[in-house]
């Protein structure tokens, strides 16, 4: 990782730190886990991670699972800890940031969304731009 990009994660974090609503936050975290899994058809989702969730939180129909699994990557994320924080900035290391679950979420939803929903953006998009008039 290059010094700038350190350096903007040190801006922007303390930024959004500054700012950021945790218990908020946390709920959010829990409700949007629950309503991909409940609104979001199965072959749209991330592999593993739901029975994942299950085998270590609960029942996926259950509130209190999402509950359960925001408030374990809430209080496990170095986002929050200082300590762990200057450390990775000081010391970035890959195999730290992936153990990190705020992290590990981020990436694991961004990579279904990549590869499930964005080549259905593309081909939609590529159809708009050969309609007459669209331009």
């Amino acid at each position: 990782m290059q010094r700038r990009h350190l350096i903007w994660l040190t801006v922007t974090g303390k930024e959004f730190l500054g700012e950021e609503n945790k218990t908020s936050d946390q709920s959010i975290l829990a409700t949007v886990t629950k309503m991909y899994y409940e609104d979001i058809p199965q072959d749209q989702q991330p592999t593993g991670f739901y029975n994942d969730l299950r085998n270590q939180y609960g029942d996926l129909k259950d509130e209190a699972t999402y509950k359960k699994f925001a408030a374990d990557v809430f209080s496990k994320t170095m986002i929050f800890d200082d300590t762990r924080w200057n450390d990775f900035i000081a010391h970035p290391d890959a195999n730290k940031l992936q153990q990190d679950p705020a992290f590990n979420f981020a990436s694991t939803f961004t990579k279904i969304i990549t590869a499930s929903i964005h080549p259905i953006f593309n081909n939609l998009m590529q159809r708009m731009m050969t309609w007459e008039g669209f331009t």
